[in-house]
């Protein structure tokens, strides 16, 4: 067994459960989260990770994760310095996609649909080979046990998502002009290119650059469905400059701003977006060396 494991395995108790299941004693139950002060987020009870699937999930994740996000699970693998955008640093215990409120860990299934599905325009990848019940569950548990925030700290409770309301012209406008209000444009341009004036500047909780999504390219990184775009706006992304809009939007004003967002999604290939051969002459010759030209932006670049 690696250092690693044993460094993981003692602080969530192995001896004592084994000395409980020896007597057929229960399992002890998990600590309670201590109750939130007043203006703080409700947070679930404290659920360390199962050590025997941290144990079982440590195979799975020196094959196919740890290159990227390292032994330690402080995202410095070996493919660290070729990726444009960094691996997650897992022992902050900090993560951009999940269903509970802004700050707060996430649940379990969070994690697994990001292993499963993979992040677009990233170099996380899709691993729907494996299996979703046991060995994406199994590496849940390993990277859940690199931040001893899991074994401390209750997980946050998943927000509430109501039904979408119907797509309309008036829903599209009004979304419209919350993306304005909200200030949305100042990252992610007012086209929602991702190219706002704030765009150049972002950088995560890391000081690592953190370009905006572009909309128009139609795929969104933490799931292509509309109600997963809702979730996103509400929660916001941890440890990016994306901030949640949960205690500022009304549920019906955030399903006016999906669909706005959705509006802004161009059909057209980013090839075919290029600007013509013409457009790029006339730019040479205005002297702005290019400045005016709407360019579509690489996925690789869009957090």
């Amino acid at each position: 067994m690696t250092k690693r494991l044993l460094s993981v395995l003692l602080p969530l108790g192995v001896a004592s459960l084994a000395q409980a299941q020896s007597m057929n004693a229960a399992p002890a139950a998990a600590p309670a989260a201590a109750a939130p002060a007043a203006g703080e987020t409700p947070v679930g009870p404290v659920q360390p990770p199962d050590p025997a699937a941290v144990v079982r999930g440590q195979v799975n994740y020196q094959r196919y994760c740890q290159a990227c996000h390292g032994a330690w699970g402080d995202g410095r693998g070996d493919s660290y310095n070729w990726l444009e955008i960094k691996p997650r640093d897992f022992t902050k215990g900090i993560f951009k996609f999940r269903s509970t409120p802004s700050g707060t860990l996430p649940v379990d299934s969070d994690l697994a649909f990001t292993i499963a599905h993979g992040l677009y325009g990233s170099g996380m990848p899709r691993w729907s080979g494996l299996s979703y019940d046991t060995q994406v569950d199994d590496l849940v548990a390993y990277v859940e046990s690199f931040s001893p925030l899991f074994s401390t700290q209750g997980r946050g409770i998943p927000i509430s998502i109501p039904p979408e309301p119907p797509n309309t012209p008036e829903s599209i406008a009004a979304g419209g002009k919350l993306y304005t209000q909200m200030g949305c444009f100042n990252c992610h341009g007012p086209d929602g290119r991702g190219n706002g004036p704030s765009a150049p500047t972002l950088v995560d909780d890391w000081g690592q650059p953190d370009a905006p999504l572009n909309f128009t390219g139609g795929h969104f990184k933490a799931g292509e469905e509309n109600w997963q775009i809702y979730k996103d706006f509400m929660t916001g992304l941890n440890g990016s400059p994306m901030p949640s809009f949960g205690d500022t939007l009304t549920p019906a004003q955030a399903w006016d701003l999906v669909h706005f967002v959705r509006s802004l999604v161009n059909p057209k290939a980013n090839w075919e977006q290029e600007p013509s051969v013409a457009q790029y002459e006339a730019a040479a010759k205005d002297g702005k060396n290019g400045a005016g030209l709407v360019l579509p932006q690489s996925p690789s670049s869009a957090q």
